[in-house]
């Protein structure tokens, strides 16, 4: 069993390699060590005759920095115990005094795996629980960004252009017009982007999928007068949900901002979801702009458009210009994050 040790570990990396992403070295490494150990607590229980099982010979999913699929992380131990038990079971064929003591081996492996699947279990409860108060954490960064750049911004604008109106009021009644419609639609502004950010902690709702999300989106924007055409063509149950809900959210940006920058009379929108990635354009016929300098609302748009594709391992690609309305490209990558 001593001599054998290590074809054993071969065919366990073997079938393992078939079942783990490139990306899990970590547990892989963590399920070749509970194989190891495995054989050595077959080899003691041998010897002395009755079952010798320990605890995980390492920490349970050490090293591990993303929450795996628990569903696969346990077929992926279970995995291990097979191909040690087929292992050992071909070695038995060969080796009479082995065959002998089958029982005892199939025993000691059974617990083994046993006492493994409750220490994996239990540690990855505890790993959820981190990995969900991260996300939490993150997300409240997200909102408390969010309310500083967008609503914190458009309410500073308000508050500048009051302070001007008052200043101006009794000397220059025109001027003062001027800065007091100004600061009516810093407010308005500021109260589309918190109730985009109301929507968002709400959830998004996508039951009747993207196409439904982005329309259902443009009704609370409450927009007169233009025709919006959306069309989504690809199998969007392919899609994890993250990624789905964070191109969302890139395209509606792409719209609020068409909308309230562009006057546009129409705006199309189109998604095309395939196995290797996700390409959407939205294209209107509003007033355009030159890309420097930009507005600092809409450049926090883009900022933000930006900065969510990114995250995807995707891009945005913008192209305007004065009078010929506003053209946004996303495309993100599905491949890598299968």
């Amino acid at each position: 069993m001593e001599t054998a040790r290590w074809e054993i570990l071969d065919a366990c990396e073997a079938e393992l390699q078939g079942m783990l992403a490139p990306g899990e070295p970590a547990l892989m490494a963590w399920l070749l060590a509970q194989a190891d150990q495995m054989v050595t607590e077959v080899v003691d229980s041998l010897r002395a005759g009755e079952p010798k099982v320990r605890s995980a010979s390492r920490g349970v999913c050490d090293g591990l920095t993303d929450p795996p699929a628990l569903e696969d992380f346990i077929h992926a131990s279970s995995a291990c115990f097979c191909s040690v038990l087929d292992s050992i079971l071909r070695l038995a064929e060969l080796d009479k005094a082995l065959n002998s003591d089958i029982r005892l081996v199939v025993k000691v492996l059974e617990e083994s795996r046993s006492r493994r699947l409750r220490e994996l279990t239990e540690r990855l409860r505890k790993l959820l629980m981190e990995w969900t108060l991260r996300a939490q954490e993150s997300e409240r960064t997200r909102i408390s960004r969010e309310l500083h750049d967008r609503i914190g911004y458009g309410l500073s604008v308000a508050y500048r252009n009051l302070e001007l109106f008052h200043l101006y009021r009794a000397s220059d009644i025109a001027v003062a017009t001027v800065k007091a419609e100004a600061a009516q639609k810093a407010v308005r502004d500021s109260m589309d982007q918190l109730r985009m950010i109301s929507a968002d902690l709400r959830g998004n709702d996508r039951k009747g999928g993207l196409k439904k999300a982005l329309l259902h989106s443009l009704q609370d924007l409450e927009i007169e007068g233009v025709f919006v055409q959306v069309q989504v063509e690809g199998d969007e149950s392919t899609v994890p949900v993250g990624i789905l809900d964070e191109v969302f959210l890139i395209l509606r940006e792409a719209l609020l901002n068409a909308l309230r920058h562009g006057r546009p009379r129409r705006l199309r929108i189109k998604v095309d979801i395939s196995a290797d990635e996700i390409r959407a354009r939205v294209d209107d016929d509003g007033r355009g702009f030159d890309r420097e300098p930009l507005p600092s609302a809409k450049s926090i748009g883009l900022m933000a458009m930006a900065e969510r594709a990114r995250l995807l391992s995707g891009s945005v690609v913008i192209r305007s210009q004065v009078g010929t309305g506003t053209h946004v490209a996303l495309a993100v990558p599905l491949r890598e994050v299968r």
